[in-house]
């Protein structure tokens, strides 16, 4: 499960794959979700924790654009959850420094999980 290797992500070596792909592509590509979790805070966990740090990793390790899978109707404003984490995370995402931010909002996503 995504929640136990949460630690592992973020303290893998600075000479793994993952940081020589940033570093050679340049972009860092974000489409973690989960829907499958009706508690708060594991879904805060995955969709606004993991994500930034993730994405601060990346800008770290010298990423120079940023791809975002958000939600349609995101905003930090929102009053329901899933929508204001994913809107704080977009401007997470701004404030970062990348070059570019592509911030993609789908509608709802049909199909099984």
């Amino acid at each position: 499960m995504l929640l136990q290797i949460y630690p592992s992500l973020l303290d893998a070596p600075a000479d793994t794959a993952r940081r020589k792909l940033i570093q050679e592509g340049g972009v860092y590509v974000s489409c973690l979700a989960t829907t499958r979790v009706n508690r708060k805070e594991a879904q805060e966990k995955v969709d606004w924790e993991l994500n930034r740090d993730l994405a601060t990793r990346a800008k770290a390790d010298g990423s120079r654009t940023a791809i975002l899978v958000s939600g349609s109707h995101a905003s930090p404003d929102s009053s329901f959850f899933y929508l204001r984490i994913r809107g704080q995370l977009e401007e997470h995402f701004a404030t970062l420094g990348f070059d570019h931010v592509v911030i993609l909002k789908p509608g709802m996503l049909l199909g099984p999980r």
